[in-house]
């Protein structure tokens, strides 16, 4: 299912579709679009497309409530669902973008979804209302683009898997000093090791008596860290979808002169291209949730947004961003599981919240983290200004022996020392 639009309209035309027809099957399809007009056509591949409705404007608001808008929605961690616990009943109108097209019926089909409820809505408990397009968002010119799936869907992206990385490990050399071991990815880590204990005249340590000991310590940790490093699944496909800019949705869905005041964007690597395509409507944007790489790490994918580079966009466009964040952009990675995997990976992003007003905190609380909200992206920047809080010195969690890391209340609160889950 590949999905195209036209946008000239209040009814969203799209392109529905890509049947990769093969023998009779291919045979069907043609016969069955054939004498539909430019409603259904196929192209020179074999997709098919179709015209099909999947909105009705004008959008309902009820008056006072807040617009937030979530681009990449996958079916987990939903804004509707898990930052919305926190707003007030009603209060929130939640308009999400989801280009994956199963995982878009699966939002906007039972049991999220019903009949009486308006085209293209989401049913979610506490949200007025929540809708979701079929569409990528892109500061790119054009009305669509390629979208690549991937096996593991909530990593597709409309940018493509980047190569493996260099194999980055930071040595103790004694005396409070570090130095990175930076092993290519066609290099042997053995050699590299080696030239690394020479150049930097290790005898001993970390249990070794001399340098050939450390150096096979040292490849050990190389080799680790490549099996650890948390590479992308790989693309099973690509789809034509349809793409739109922020910028678009200010004027020609929203009504006239509305704010988001909540953006969360989590679009595999493309977040600042989402971003910047508020364009002229970007101080209309009161808060930005947006996932980036750390700083000197592998990236996921081509041209991904690193954290740095992340922080100063969201200056340079007027939002707070605390001094205190520069330091997580360096954090050392994490390692979590994914859910029902017995191998750790190192996480290499981290979620940063940027808001207008540097009195604003992230929307979070002791609901969303019952609603499973945290991801261990949340964990790299827990404390920190604008961001989720942590625990206060005379803050204790019921469920922690040791510190805890999220505090909301002593009910309401995870452990430091907790064991790390990728949710998958």
């Amino acid at each position: 299912l590949v999905l195209k639009t036209s946008v000239a309209a209040p009814r969203f035309p799209l392109i529905l579709v890509a049947i990769h027809g093969m023998g009779s099957l291919h045979h069907i399809v043609l016969a069955l679009v054939a004498g539909h007009g430019a409603a259904v056509r196929i192209d020179d591949r074999g997709r098919v497309f179709a015209e099909l409705q999947v909105m009705q404007l004008p959008l309902q608001i009820p008056s006072g409530a807040e617009i937030w808008v979530e681009v990449g929605a996958n079916s987990r961690n939903l804004a509707a669902r898990d930052e919305a616990a926190c707003a007030a009943r009603g209060g929130v109108v939640v308009l999400s973008f989801e280009p994956v097209a199963g995982q878009y019926a699966r939002l906007t089909s039972a049991p999220h979804a019903h009949v009486l409820k308006p085209l293209g809505a989401m049913t979610a408990p506490r949200v007025a209302e929540c809708f979701v397009l079929p569409f990528a968002v892109s500061n790119a010119s054009g009305s669509a683009a390629e979208f690549h799936i991937l096996a593991n869907d909530g990593q597709s992206s409309l940018l493509e898997s980047a190569p493996p990385g260099d194999a980055v490990v930071s040595v103790d050399l004694g005396d409070g000093a570090t130095r990175d071991l930076v092993v290519p990815v066609e290099a042997d880590e053995n050699a590299a090791a080696r030239a690394f204990v020479a150049a930097h005249g290790l005898e001993a340590g970390g249990g070794c008596g001399d340098a050939a000991c450390v150096a096979t310590r040292l490849a050990d940790a190389v080799r680790k860290r490549r099996a650890d490093e948390l590479v992308v699944t790989p693309v099973v496909s690509t789809r034509r979808v349809p793409i739109v800019t922020l910028e678009w949705v200010f004027d020609h869905v929203l009504p006239p002169g509305a704010d988001i005041a909540f953006l969360k964007i989590d679009a595999q690597g493309s977040g600042l291209d989402v971003w910047a395509s508020a364009r002229r409507h970007v101080r209309r944007v009161r808060g930005v949730l947006i996932d980036a790489n750390l700083d000197g790490r592998s990236q996921l994918y081509a041209g991904q947004n690193g954290c740095s580079a992340t922080l100063s966009f969201a200056r340079g466009m007027g939002y707070h961003a605390a001094p205190e964040l520069d330091a997580a952009c360096s954090a050392e990675p994490l390692e979590a599981r994914f859910d029902g995997a017995d191998e750790p990976h190192l996480v290499t992003e981290l979620n940063l919240y940027f808001p207008r007003d540097p009195a604003q905190r992230r929307p979070a609380c002791g609901a969303w983290l019952a609603a499973n909200g945290m991801e261990v992206e949340d964990v790299y920047t827990v404390g920190l200004p604008n961001q989720l809080p942590t625990c206060g010195p005379a803050d204790e969690c019921a469920a922690c022996e040791g510190p805890c890391a999220v505090f909301f209340s002593p009910d309401a609160c995870t452990c430091a020392d907790s064991q790390i889950i990728y949710r998958n």
